[in-house]
């Protein structure tokens, strides 16, 4: 006999654990199923010889009364039951152009006086900037805080265009054009305002200034966070939530064929993730797809599938990400590492949009030049990361899954094991010393993002933001399966924490506004 539910998940990211945890809020029997044996997709940890390590988060943006997500953590208790720790300092940048280091304080007023007194020539372009980037994000915020309230809409209907004039302005517009109308051919103010390029793209002339401005604006006026416990205590509380109301979460299992009946999604079946045994049954009226819709394409029935991965097919894939995770003896702070993160531009990169040639960094072995990463410092919060007596850091930068697919394993192996030297050979340089505190170095690549979190080509953001595929033109919850709602990074608003856990919420509330969830 099926099991039944009212709404079933496939896979455990935060979209699929927030879209199953509000259903659970509303008296709903969720089911959430995972391949892996740990749930939480890139909101995990995992330990290494006795060290926890965090597998994705960097910073949790916001956390003010105006962020997006501010009603959505209120809703799951997040703030109640889980601690969020300040990190400092929005990040430091480290590049010649800067002739050192430039630090991007926390809040508004304070990182606006810090850019004017390094750049007192621009006073009027950073006005702009600054002006632009928060205008955006309130006004996004303002969007997302009136989703669902269509009554509220209709109303204002004629004064839209007014209230938000700003958004349809600029959806076209890119970050690299809008940086370059205020300051010119000066690249070290674009660097220190866009140090954090590769957390929304890799090309500026690709990045949507408002999905940038959302991001960049919710750290300025909210600032920078980390989950205490990591990101696996987000997910293991949203699956607490689930398992409170009746509901399960299993791992270990596969999901590998969607029900249709009578037009719509009906259920699932599911097997051992391993052998591909014990296939199960599971009925629900409202399945919430936590995965790429490639994949959840190749789940439907054949008369269905070329529909469904049809309609996403011209949307891009984001940039992936290789991490270099590091178990120390000592703190980084002790060689120089100030800041909870310290981004790294190397001197071949004279310009923002030199930027994108960081892609392909690691598509051969190491030479002279090396890419530009972010060391982020866990030593710095008293988190839980690493344990007693270890101290934990994490070097991070772009990468692509075309750097490693065809590389047999062994051969795969040895060009990791190069990299990882190199860019430790380049911390030793920038923090001197710290190489020789180094106990445990490992290193994820692109490959391991695609083959971890299941996504194609590694994207780690879902789709890529590019100006066509963000905002209002990225792809909603609904799908053309009806009853079958996209929950993860690939839906508006798209990829990070913030925006898994608002495409999970935009899952659940497309499933009520069809009465799915009834």
């Amino acid at each position: 006999m099926p099991d039944c539910y009212d709404a079933i998940s496939i896979g455990s990211g935060l979209g699929g654990l927030t879209a199953s945890a509000l259903a659970a809020l509303e008296g709903k029997r969720a089911l959430v199923l995972e391949r892996h044996t740990k749930i939480g997709g890139a909101a995990s940890c995992f330990t290494r010889n006795g060290v926890l390590f965090e597998a994705g988060l960097h910073q949790v943006d916001g956390l003010d009364a105006g962020d997006v997500k501010a009603k959505l953590l209120a809703r799951l208790g997040v703030r109640e039951w889980i601690g969020f720790i300040p990190t400092g300092d929005f990040y430091a940048v480290r590049s010649p152009l800067l002739d050192g280091q430039l630090v991007m304080p926390y809040g508004e007023g304070a990182a606006r006086q810090a850019m004017l007194r390094r750049f007192p020539k621009h006073a009027a372009g950073l006005k702009t900037y600054f002006d632009t980037i928060l205008t955006i994000r309130r006004k996004v915020a303002s969007v997302a805080a009136h989703q669902g309230a269509r009554l509220r809409w209709i109303l204002q209907a004629p004064i839209l265009p007014f209230r938000f004039w700003i958004i349809g302005k600029h959806e076209r517009t890119c970050l690299g054009p809008f940086l370059d109308r205020l300051f010119g051919d000066d690249e070290a103010v674009k660097i220190a305002l866009a140090a954090n390029l590769g957390y929304y793209g890799a090309d500026p002339d690709a990045v949507s200034l408002l999905f940038f401005a959302a991001g960049q604006g919710s750290f300025y006026l909210g600032g920078c966070h980390y989950i205490s416990g990591g990101g696996q205590a987000l997910s293991d509380h949203l699956a607490g939530i689930v398992q409170s109301s009746g509901g399960t979460v299993e791992t270990g299992r596969r999901v590998d064929r969607i029900l249709v009946e009578g037009g719509r999604a009906a259920g699932v079946e599911h097997v051992d993730a391993v052998s591909g045994g014990d296939r199960r049954t599971a009925l629900a009226d409202a399945v919430f797809g936590n995965a790429a819709p490639s994949q959840i394409g190749a789940m439907l029935p054949d008369e269905w599938h070329v529909r469904f991965e049809n309609a996403y097919r011209a949307f891009p894939y984001s940039v992936s990400l290789w991490q270099l995770y590091l178990a120390l003896d000592r703190p980084a702070a002790d060689f120089g590492a100030d800041a909870y993160s310290t981004f790294v531009f190397p001197p071949w990169q004279r310009t923002l949009r030199d930027h994108a040639q960081n892609l392909h960094f690691m598509a051969s072995d190491p030479a002279a030049r090396t890419p530009c990463y972010v060391l982020v410092d866990y030593d710095r919060l008293n988190a839980g990361i690493g344990g007693p007596g270890n101290h934990v850091a994490v070097a991070c930068g772009l990468d692509t899954l075309e750097n490693w697919r065809d590389l047999p394993e062994e051969a795969y192996r040895a060009r990791k094991a190069a990299w990882i030297e190199a860019i430790l050979a380049d911390l030793d340089a920038q923090f001197p010393g710290i190489r020789g505190a180094v106990k445990h170095a490992e290193m994820a690549t692109a490959r391991t993002m695609a083959r971890y979190l299941g996504t194609p080509e590694g994207a780690i953001y879902g789709f890529s933001q590019v100006p066509s595929a963000a905002g209002r033109f990225r792809p909603t919850a609904w799908t053309p399966t009806p009853g079958l709602y996209l929950a993860s990074a690939f839906a508006r608003p798209g990829g990070g924490f913030t925006g898994a856990m608002m495409a999970g919420a935009g899952a659940f509330r497309a499933a009520l506004r069809d009465k799915t969830l009834r």
